[in-house]
């Protein structure tokens, strides 16, 4: 598996409740937008979706979890409470997320696909890096059944 500063350096995705970046120099309101969807209890059903994208990926691949943003690959993988975090228990995992409050962050590792999966929880969108075209096709059919987007940034 890459290390974090690698995967961090590979072609990345967006899943987002957006169809595509909004350009810096573009009308409306979006920063006024994005905070109404960053409350209760907007905010919950974005993270419940994206936990259900998780949980049914794992479904194919083995995933390992962090809400450590500091923690290395090495030690999500491999470390003293590794086993705790690789195929987390589904309940756990949903509540977690949809409970979710800034500051919190959420580091996925694919470790057959050598992807992560970032989720900075003040965010209304998630990471995805270096996919496999597995990972993507997946994504792409998971994405559109939650009703979120999926673009490359």
């Amino acid at each position: 598996m890459k290390s974090i500063e690698e995967l961090l350096e590979t072609p990345y995705w967006i899943i987002d409740i957006l169809p595509e970046q909004v350009p810096d120099n573009a009308g409306g309101q979006y920063f006024a937008i994005e905070q109404y969807y960053l409350q209760s209890p907007r905010r919950e059903m974005i993270h419940r979706k994206y936990a259900d994208i998780l949980l049914r990926l794992n479904c194919y691949f083995d995933m390992a979890v962090s809400f450590d943003p500091e923690e290395d690959a090495e030690d999500i993988l491999h470390g003293d409470s590794s086993k705790e975090r690789c195929n987390p228990d589904p309940e756990s995992f949903a509540e977690a997320l949809h409970k979710g409050k800034e500051p919190g962050f959420l580091r996925v590792l694919f470790p057959s696909e050598d992807a992560m999966i970032d989720f900075d929880f003040g965010d209304t969108s998630i990471t995805v890096y270096n996919p496999s075209v597995h990972l993507l096709e997946l994504l792409q059919k998971l994405t559109s059944a939650a009703g979120v987007f999926f673009w490359r940034s």
